[in-house]
């Protein structure tokens, strides 16, 4: 499915993979670098919210050596 990495100003990145589209929205799986390593967590997105966060650019499409990085 595909990555995206979430807009921010802060030292740490946070990508969002697409786990699930369904007729209610999205499933997200959502992993914030730490200091320390990776947190992830799966969360539940309506499509209209979704669409707006990539009208907006705050999901910002990632590279493949950006996922890398984490994979």
């Amino acid at each position: 499915m595909k990555h995206y990495l979430v807009k921010g100003d802060g030292e740490h990145r946070t990508y969002v993979e697409v786990l699930e589209k369904s007729s209610s929205g999205y499933t997200l799986l959502m992993k914030q670098e730490k200091r320390w390593g990776f947190k992830e967590t799966t969360h539940q997105m309506s499509t209209s919210l979704f669409e707006t966060c990539l009208r907006t650019g705050y999901f910002i499409a990632a590279e493949s050596a950006e996922i890398a990085r984490y994979a």
